[in-house]
């Protein structure tokens, strides 16, 4: 129900480093882009922080194309090229093979992989084909001219595109066919031809060249100021330069449009084109439907002949709708557009807008008629049609039996369009790749694959070598997995493929990831490989891996800190695992922690530190939790209109002691007894926040009715609000949507179906502001019903409303078949009935004809309504038909502007208030935000914010049109000895993030820690301001 676009937040974990995120939706294709995520963002370090590498590919005996420029992350968050020079002394170009290569930058070095492949054994050129005139192949100058300087060498999945050599001597194949050969400069081996074929000359029109001559004019039967008809006479469409019948009210007030085109003189014309101008106003499908005449006077015009095309012109600006029909000689052409129609307004129809950007007329030439069929009409394996085949399908996968030879693959295309077709085909492995190139006469290529796979059910041996790896090295083990016929098998296309220890021993020192063996830390493992593979399992002999130090001497780039976020009273768990990267390493090392509390729990809000050591070398580390709990609400300011009972939120929001927005529950006393029928009171309500000690009070003002507002009508981005019904008429083609309920335009929604019948159902409306469900205070419900043949209005009703907040939302595809779901909008004891005020007439209309009814009842508040109906008799059950569905909600008439006469802190006027005066500094006595009152001369609305020592109040007008903010500055104790502490605990702030982790790891954690507590504490002007010479005192032990 919604489409535009969307900004994605991304939230990573903590430790820093490259994120790949993918986006897909149904019937798009999925796309996926990577991030790098960066810790403690240096802004004047231009230093190294992260390498994009990449592997590469090459062939034996030729240069590597190496890049000489990689992308960097810097230190200060940017992104930079640097130079490289490549170190491939390891390289042997002539033998293919997998090979490490490296580069340095700023004294670090930097590995990756290229692939080295057998270009000549593997990679193939197709035959190309050319339609040509039969001048063109008697001269064989234009012949090479046409051949290809470069041309596709493939293997099946990979494609180069390489420079090509031809012969000079052309072969002559029949009276109407020649051919020349042709190889790769590069790899002289790989061969090649080019077939010429000679077709003659016919009859075609030309849209290449626009005939519309210069000095034409034209003439629009109306045209919008500015969009004027002459702007049409163009070779370049524009948006800005239209002609459009767009009037005042954003449609067109007539039912068709002409533009009549004067040429200078006669002129043959076989077609004409023209691009549509698109906007808002605009139907997507463009026309109703467009025609051409022309005329011998410029007054009387008849139709062309033969038209090929009436309708279906969608409104696409890029794209120039072409008519064809039988060649005409004219001076005077007329463009007859009719336009959709859109709605009724006061009896009076009106239309779609439509626009044009530019008009073209073509005529025909004596050209070469080339043909665009490039398909395959067949595809045989042994003889006969291959499974699945559709010429409009152009990837096949054949399993063939492993004990079978490969089947011989036949092709064909349709011989009387011209088409031809090259086959190129490579082995690899167990399988046999087919490309097959299908050429038209007008030279557009088609590409089919077919991939001959033999299906190996059995493997034949597993070999497990041994070898070394370095410490925070990862390496694909040298697993050999042989198939039937000494196939190899590669281990991404095994299942579960695991490591286990000899006698089910703990691993301690590498571990298994995406194919790589990963090594933590020193020392001997012998382990095998299990697997399955075609629902068998398989394991390989057990070999010893070594895990020995690594040369580069790596130093440490960052620590992961452990930094975990829960709520009081609640239990968490501290990880077992710490998180090291080290440069020039491929992952990150996992070090086993042992903490003295490895669940803690705690009752107070604030920021804390646990010690914790490292299995393998005993060095402390440090975890900071930041415990996180409800610190205040707002009071509500609600307004009602008079007779109007408001629904008070059971859920509001509050904020945390780090100042971050949570939702709680609120319990209020009952407003059953208040007084809603008279204007000018202000009921005040206390509620109590579930679970604490906090209260809240709602202030809610009764005024008049000042106007009414749609609170049914859909909203232009938002799903909600949402229309549903039990049961809809829109499946299998139909077109009665639920949403054409309340989108404004008089269209319909029915449930009559000739397959399924109801004798009962219910149309309603969800409601929401800005896409958000939340309740609505209401009176009526207004319907335009329609009728048919097969549907009318209702015979019974009841209008029922719904005073509970639903938990869950049906999806868009459930809301027109409520029916069929277990969504409380769908049952019959979470609705309550309204207490009706009128009676209308529910006879049957005459078909054709509508009816808007509206039905008043007592005021309700609640987040939706709905309409239960009844239906009439005859025909075997009519249906119901609904035009439009509207309910209408009052505004009330609030003030828009106050004064504020005076504050009061704590029940005491605040010192130096002045009218215009903004800003106040508070020293407090006691660790809890004072109680701040605003004396105004009108109702106003009161929030509050605390930003570090900073609590900001917000007075504004009932209608929010006047919004004044109130800063007042709060200090608790001696205000000028919490303000040096402070400042000196932000002066440690750049030295604790300098800290070297190669140094000392334990410094290192602790001073992560402490960043959190000093941003915590100085942000925090009561909690743990009595700690800040204990924290100042910890931070320069921990930089001495």
């Amino acid at each position: 129900m919604f489409s535009g676009k969307a900004i994605v937040i991304i939230e990573s974990n903590l430790t820093e480093g490259p994120i790949t995120i993918s986006a897909s939706s149904s019937g798009l294709q999925s796309d996926q882009t990577t991030i790098y995520s960066i810790k403690n963002i240096n802004p004047d370090s231009k230093n190294i922080k992260y390498v994009q590498l990449e592997n590469y590919n090459g062939f034996t005996n030729s240069e590597l194309n190496l890049p000489t420029e990689i992308t960097v992350i810097l230190e200060n968050g940017t992104e930079a090229k640097k130079t490289i020079t490549w170190n491939t002394e390891n390289v042997n170009l002539a033998q293919a093979g997998e090979y490490q290569i490296s580069f340095s930058l700023d004294n670090k070095t930097y590995k990756t992989l290229l692939s080295l492949k057998d270009f000549g054994s593997s990679f193939k050129v197709p035959d190309y084909f050319f339609t040509v005139s039969e001048q063109q192949l008697n001269n064989e100058t234009e012949l090479n001219s046409l051949l290809p300087t470069h041309v596709n060498a493939t293997d099946g999945i990979n494609a180069e595109f390489l420079e090509s050599a031809w012969e000079t001597t052309y072969r002559i194949l029949n009276n109407n066919k020649k051919e020349v050969l042709g190889k790769l400069k590069k790899y002289p081996e790989i061969k090649f031809k080019a077939t010429f074929i000679s077709k003659p000359k016919g009859s075609i029109i030309d849209l290449n060249t626009n005939t519309l001559p210069t000095g034409t004019t034209v003439v629009a039967s109306y045209a919008s100021a500015g969009d004027q008809a002459n702007n049409v006479l163009t070779n370049h469409p524009n948006h800005d330069r239209r002609w459009t019948n767009w009037t005042q009210n954003n449609t067109a007030t007539t039912q068709q449009d002409t533009l009549t085109f004067t040429l200078p003189a006669k002129q043959l014309i076989s077609a004409v084109g023209f691009n549509l101008f698109k906007d808002l106003n605009t139907n997507q499908e463009g026309p109703l439907e467009v025609l051409v005449s022309t005329s011998e006077d410029g007054n009387s015009f008849t139709e062309v002949s033969n038209q090929n095309k009436k309708t279906n012109f969608k409104a696409e600006e890029s794209k120039e709708h072409i008519i064809r029909f039988d060649e005409v000689n004219t001076k005077f052409i007329r463009l007859t557009i009719k336009n959709r129609e859109k709605n009724t307004n006061n009896g009076q129809k009106q239309y779609w807008v439509n626009g044009l950007l530019r008009f073209r007329t073509f005529s025909k030439t004596n050209s070469l008629l080339k043909e665009t069929d490039n398909k395959l009409t067949k595809i045989y394996a042994n003889g006969s049609l291959i499974n699945g085949f559709n010429p409009d399908k152009n990837t096949y996968d054949i399993n063939v039996e492993s004990t079978q030879n490969w089947p011989e693959l036949t092709f064909a295309v349709d011989s009387s369009t011209g088409a031809q077709y090259s086959v190129v085909s490579t082995e690899k492995d167990n399988k046999k790749i087919y490309t097959i190139f299908v050429y038209a006469e007008d030279g557009s290529v088609n590409k089919y694959f077919v991939n001959l796979i033999k299906e190996y059910s059995t493997i034949k041996s597993v070999d497990l070598k041994s070898y070394f790896i370095p410490v925070g090295m990862a390496q694909k083990p040298e697993l050999t997995i042989n198939l039937e016929n000494d196939i190899k098998l590669d281990i991404s296309e095994v299942s579960n493929l695991r490591i286990v220890a000899e006698n089910n021993e703990k691993i301690n020192h590498i571990s298994f990831y995406n194919n790589y063996l990963l090594a933590h830390s020193l020392g001997t493992e012998r382990i095998k490989f299990m697997f399955e593979y075609k629902e068998k399992t398989y394991e390989s002999n057990y070999q010893d891996y070594k895990v020995i130090e690594n040369i580069l001497n790596p130093q440490i780039l960052n620590v992961s800190p452990i930094i975990l976020n829960t709520e009081i009273n609640q239990p968490i768990d501290l990880p077992d695992k710490l998180n090291v990267r080290y440069d020039n390493e491929d992952f990150d090392r996992t070090y086993d922690i042992l903490w003295e509390y490895p669940s803690v729990e705690f009752d107070q809000p604030g920021v804390y530190s646990i010690n914790g050591t490292l299995a393998s070398n005993n060095t402390d580390i440090f975890a900071t939790i930041n415990v996180k709990g409800l610190s205040y609400v707002n009071d509500l300011y609600l307004n009602a209109v008079t007779d109007f009972k408001p629904l008070l939120p059971t859920t509001v929001t509050g904020f945390n002691n780090f100042n971050e927005p949570m939702e709680v529950e609120v319990v209020w006393d009952s407003i059953d007894s208040l007084d809603f029928s008279h204007s000018g009171i202000t009921h005040t309500v206390n509620g109590k926040v579930k679970n604490t000690e906090l209260s809240i009070k709602a202030f809610i003002t009764v005024s008049t009715k000042r106007d009414e507002f749609n609170i049914s009508k859909q909203a232009t981005g938002f799903d909600y609000p949402a229309a549903f019904s039990g049961f809809s008429n829109d499946r299998n083609g139909n077109r009665d949507f639920v949403g054409n309920l309340n989108d404004g335009i008089d269209n319909k929604w029915t449930d009559w179906n000739p397959s399924k019948r109801v004798n009962e159902n219910y149309v309603g409306v969800l409601f929401a502001r800005g896409g958000l469900i939340g309740a609505e205070s209401f009176n009526n419900l207004t319907i335009k019903f329609g009728s048919d043949n097969a549907s009318n209005k209702p015979k019974a009703y009841q209008i029922q409303y719904l005073k509970v907040k639903p938990t869950e939302i049906p999806s868009a595809g459930q809301l027109p078949h409520l029916f069929e779901t277990n969504s409380i909008l769908n049952d019959e004891n979470a609705w309550t009935n309204v207490e009706m005020l009128n009676s209308p007439n529910m006879n049957a209309l005459t078909p054709g004809m509508s009816e808007d009814i509206t039905f008043r009842f007592k005021p309700v508040t609640g987040y939706a309504i709905r309409i239960k109906m009844t239906h009439q008799d005859g025909h075997g059950g009519l249906g119901i038909l609904i035009k439009e569905l509207t309910v209408n909600s009052p505004i009330p008439n609030v003030a828009s502007d106050f004064t504020v006469n005076s504050i009061k802190v704590d029940n005491q006027a605040i010192e130096n208030f002045e009218t215009n005066k903004f800003e106040y500094e508070l020293t407090l006595k006691q660790r809890q935000l004072p109680e701040i009152m605003f004396e105004t001369n009108g109702s106003v609305k009161v929030s509050k914010t605390l930003n570090g020592n900073k609590l900001i109040y917000t007075v504004s007008s009932q209608d929010n049109s006047k919004v004044q903010k109130y800063t007042f500055n709060l200090y608790y104790g001696n205000k000028e000895v919490k303000s040096m502490l402070i400042e000196q605990l932000k002066e440690q702030l750049p030295k604790l993030f300098a800290l070297d982790p190669n140094k000392n790891l334990l410094l290192y954690s602790r001073g992560q820690s402490l960043i959190r507590e000093i941003n915590y504490i100085v942000n925090d002007i009561f909690t743990h301001q009595n700690e800040l010479n204990l924290v100042l005192q910890e931070v320069k032990e921990v930089l001495q």
